[in-house]
């Protein structure tokens, strides 16, 4: 019986080891199954201290507020073609980045295509991909989305292979956008992780014809900087970066989704004719009619030709008519007029604000208001921490706001809800 009882309390406690094991392993799993696998990047020496420390945090908060300054007068173009040149030579295969340079690259650009297509309706986009020493169009202009993520998917199938030539793409890219009407913004940005080029011909010339065809140019690089990407961007006023990690080459490609400034000699303002069609049921089978799948069913109705479309906004098959609704525009309009800045409340700049009463009466007033050890976010309502630079402040309607609201606000709302109230 004893012999029973100690083998039992034996069993019980190689349970208890197995299991402390497992949330052991579990805890350690959790750890380096992350997608933070190089912990380095997340540690920084304090200036004043000098001692290590996590900025995690910290850098969160300066990701979600690296915005523009929103300044209001700037002209930026509303109606953008946009063509994207993907490396997928050789190069990409290399795993510095997760999973791997030529997942990155498909990754990222699809989601570049969602949230240039919501901040952009009116806008279309075109895929060119360069590997084997050539270049191949993936996808047409269009502003549909889907047909960009399955070009990108098309991409992945092929696989990274042979060297890339920058010199084809451009070409590609500046047949492409010859046909694009005076009024809207021309632009190529180059997605590239080689370190090299393998041209047919002279590549000053091709960047000369898209510098005179008004054609901006921007690149995101991996590994390091290419002097000849570097002369494309100077030559066609672009901007060029370097990805440090993952998140940095995410960041480098979404800026390009809010449209860059123009000038009256890149393009030229102009009335544009559009139609507004409504959605309405096709009762009986018609021949004008772009896609046979909206036969019989939903369509938009051109109002200048009578002729069925499928989607918007586009352009009619049948006059060219551009077709868009007010959403769309509205979603358009709103990089002319944004949100302004929001400013942190930190405890020394806040007094300054407070001793000058003419400039700055807004804060005085939004002081005794609200006190500010019991400051609650207009957005979610929850109550603000305690450090002043996560507290934000609009400076049209004085309302405080925590940090994710005021990355909600600028960069998907893009109205302030301070001040609607």
């Amino acid at each position: 019986m004893y012999a029973q009882a100690a083998r039992a309390r034996a069993r019980k406690q190689v349970d208890v080891d197995k299991d402390d094991d497992e949330l052991k392993r579990a805890k350690e799993a959790y750890a380096w199954e992350s997608s933070n696998v190089r912990s380095w990047d997340q540690i920084e020496e304090d200036p004043e201290t000098g001692k290590l420390k996590s900025f995690v945090r910290e850098k969160q908060i300066a990701r979600k507020r690296s915005r523009d300054d929103g300044f209001t007068g700037v002209r930026r173009g509303i109606i953008r073609f946009c063509v994207l040149i993907i490396d997928m030579s050789e190069h990409v295969r290399a795993t510095d980045l997760k999973p791997s340079r030529a997942d990155l690259f498909c990754e990222s650009v699809s989601s570049f295509a969602k949230e240039y297509f919501d901040q952009n309706p009116i806008s279309q986009l075109s895929v060119v991909m360069t590997r084997d020493y050539e270049a191949i169009k993936l996808s047409s202009f269009s502003s549909n989305e889907k047909h960009h993520i399955e070009a990108m998917r098309k991409a992945l199938r092929l696989g990274p292979s042979g060297a890339a030539s920058l010199q084809n793409a451009l070409k590609i890219a500046n047949k492409n956008l010859s046909t694009v009407p005076p009024y809207a913004m021309k632009e190529v940005i180059v997605c590239y992780g080689s370190l090299s080029t393998c041209d047919p011909g002279d590549i000053h010339a091709t960047i000369n014809l898209l510098a005179s065809s008004k054609v901006r140019c921007s690149a995101v690089g991996l590994g390091a900087e290419l002097h000849i990407l570097r002369v494309l961007t100077k030559s066609t006023n672009g901007t060029y970066s370097i990805a440090m990690n993952e998140e940095h080459f995410r960041d480098s490609l979404g800026s390009h989704v809010i449209p860059p400034p123009t000038t009256t000699k890149q393009v030229s303002a102009s009335l544009i004719r559009m139609g507004y069609p409504i959605l309405q049921r096709i009762d009986e089978p018609t021949l004008y009619c772009n896609n046979p799948s909206v036969r019989g069913r939903l369509g938009y109705n051109c109002p200048r030709c009578s002729g069925w479309l499928s989607e918007m906004p586009c352009e009619c098959t049948l006059c060219g008519l551009t077709l868009v609704s007010s959403p769309h525009l509205a979603r358009s309009y709103h990089h002319l007029f944004p949100v302004p800045k929001f400013i942190s409340l930190e405890t020394s700049d806040l007094d300054l604000r407070l001793q000058s009463k003419e400039d700055e009466a807004k804060f005085a007033k939004a002081m005794k208001l609200l006190p500010i050890d019991v400051l609650r976010c207009t957005g979610c309502a929850k109550l603000l921490e305690k450090e002043a630079s996560l507290r934000l402040l609009c400076p049209s309607c004085v309302k405080v706001f925590c940090v994710d609201c005021d990355a909600f606000v600028h960069d998907s709302l893009h109205h302030c809800p301070g001040c609607g109230v």
